[in-house]
């Protein structure tokens, strides 16, 4: 070793100091390989042992809970804004894909399986037919059954909250469709 330079035990070239990571326990305080090799061998072991490596490294994770999650509060308590900028950012960009997790979560159907479902209904609400969602979110809303957690299909905002304010009773919808068809007979005999 030079004053200025270090010959790297891996690829055997020479190279300035500052291309060796530093390592106290060893004789000039710095790595035997340089920079680029430690990378390279590092990359090589993880291919060969990376069942090893994810394992250990969710056993420490699990070890430690408490520490990591006193670590990230204190990181994040003094970079708030910072974060809440970046996730801003990433929800920004990644809308597509927040959302087929979302729909993944919720109703077991992909974004894919969505927009499948949107096209088969002609972009329209499967009970009245409208194509203005009258939703917040500007979309269709996915209509599922409570009990079964079953996708039934894609509605307005509308006509899914008066599936829900009937309780999805076929028995109560018949009795409401009856009083709005006895309801326009009074009507027109009272004329």
């Amino acid at each position: 070793m030079s004053e200025n330079k270090k010959t790297c035990s891996m690829c055997g070239e020479t190279k300035a100091l500052s291309e060796f990571h530093g390592r106290p326990n060893t004789k000039y305080g710095l790595h035997h390989r340089c920079k680029t090799c430690s990378s390279t061998a590092g990359k090589v072991w993880y291919k060969a042992n990376k069942e090893r490596h994810n394992a250990a490294s969710k056993a420490w994770h699990e070890a430690n809970k408490k520490s990591v999650l006193a670590r990230h509060k204190v990181h994040y308590d003094a970079n708030k804004e910072r974060e809440k900028a970046r996730s801003r950012l990433w929800r920004k960009q990644n809308k597509n894909h927040r959302r087929s997790q979302q729909l993944t979560k919720k109703y077991g159907i992909t974004l894919e399986d969505y927009e499948w479902m949107l096209e088969n209904q002609n972009h329209a609400c499967k009970i009245c037919g409208t194509i203005d969602p009258s939703h917040t979110s500007g979309r269709m809303v996915v209509d599922h059954c409570h009990t079964t957690g079953n996708v039934r299909g894609l509605l307005c905002n509308r006509c899914n909250t008066g599936l829900g304010y009937f309780k999805d009773n076929p028995d109560f919808l018949a009795s409401a469709i009856k009083y709005l068809n006895d309801s326009a007979e009074t009507t027109k005999n009272d004329l």
